[in-house]
């Protein structure tokens, strides 16, 4: 069975977003930390990171 699909907050929809300006790959050691301070999974961040940088490919 499917996990249900995250809602970001805001709060942490701004934080992705900058890192993400900052840097379009994320590490192991930051996705980590990421995932601590905003209350989410490893694997959330890593998906979202995938799927933002698939967003930001389309619109190259």
């Amino acid at each position: 069975k499917r996990k249900p699909r995250t809602c970001f907050s805001v709060g942490q929809m701004l934080v992705l977003e900058n890192t993400f300006q900052q840097t379009k790959y994320v590490s192991i050691t930051d996705r980590g930390k990421l995932a601590g301070s905003l209350g989410l999974t490893d694997s959330q961040i890593k998906v979202w990171f995938q799927n933002r940088r698939s967003k930001w490919r389309k619109t190259m």
